[in-house]
């Protein structure tokens, strides 16, 4: 209000949405001869992790959210494990990636060897090696539709070459 627009500087004004919760990115444009166009782009919450007592919301830009100051209704999955915080961002691109079906994990388990467990919508438990699950990802929508696994709670992938299932 009551400035130049060609004394305003664009970069001042993206550093108030900064600290903004649930803000990824934001352009700034001059358009002249009197107004500022202003381009959000929200950062989507996509897990619920506690750290140290402490709960937070993970966003796709590995933002760590702090829910104490807001509600946030929302069903998210649930993060656990030590570490799992720096380790998560990267797992979750790598199922998207891969095709993973995301939307049915309701829990991620990450344990300190480096593996993962996902708990599914369904009540399935797939258990992850902490190596080489590329080849596992990638075929896990043709094990999760066989009907030879429909009633099966655990598939264990943690031997090498092998699924145990139970």
């Amino acid at each position: 209000y009551d400035r130049n627009i060609f004394l305003l500087n664009l970069k001042d004004i993206e550093k108030l949405f900064k600290d903004v919760h649930f803000v990824k990115e934001v352009h700034v444009k001059k358009i002249f001869p009197s107004k500022i166009k202003i381009k959000i782009i929200n950062d989507k919450p996509i897990a619920k992790i506690y750290v140290r007592k402490d709960s937070f919301i993970i966003t796709e830009s590995n933002k760590l959210v702090p829910t104490k100051n807001f509600n946030y209704d929302k069903v998210l999955p649930i993060v656990n494990g030590i570490d799992a915080n720096k380790k998560f961002i990267s797992f979750y691109n790598f199922l998207i990636e891969n095709n993973f079906p995301i939307k049915k994990i309701v829990q991620y388990n990450y344990f300190k060897i480096g593996r993962w467990d996902l708990y599914l919508d369904d009540l399935k438990i797939i258990k992850l090696p902490s190596s080489d699950y590329k080849k596992i990802v990638n075929n896990i929508n043709t094990i999760l539709s066989d009907i030879r696994f429909q009633n099966k709670h655990v598939l264990d992938f943690r031997v090498k070459n092998k699924m145990i299932i139970d």
